[in-house]
């Protein structure tokens, strides 16, 4: 730790003297820094590009192909299932009609090993 006469010493050269000097430089720095939190309120407020880009007559027309187009999957797929619900019926009519056609005979259970 220092002594009390060497903190002295660095506080007499430290002694700063008002003047125009470092008025000038004062007041550089504060309007600096007022200047910047202007630049981040600007940028703060400024609109958001989706509501721009959702507020014109573009975005208006974007989403209703975005709706209209999920519409016409739905229908398209939903006539595909139909067709699969088709097929499976098919399938289940063949299903029993093979099992009429085949004479099935009971099992033997006798046997062992």
């Amino acid at each position: 730790m220092k002594s009390e006469k060497e903190i002295e010493r660095i506080i007499k050269e430290f002694y700063i003297t008002a003047d125009s000097e470092m008025d000038k430089k004062i007041c550089d720095d504060v309007s600096e820094v007022m200047k910047r939190r202007e630049q981040a309120k600007l940028a703060s407020t400024q609109p958001n590009i989706w509501r721009i880009a959702l507020g014109g007559k573009a975005g208006y027309l974007v989403a209703t192909f975005l709706i209209i187009s999920s519409w016409v999957a739905c229908f398209v797929l939903s006539g595909k299932v139909t067709d699969l619900k088709d097929e499976l019926e098919l399938a289940r009519r063949d299903i029993a009609l093979a099992r009429r056609d085949v004479a099935i005979t009971p099992t033997d259970d006798s046997a062992t090993m």
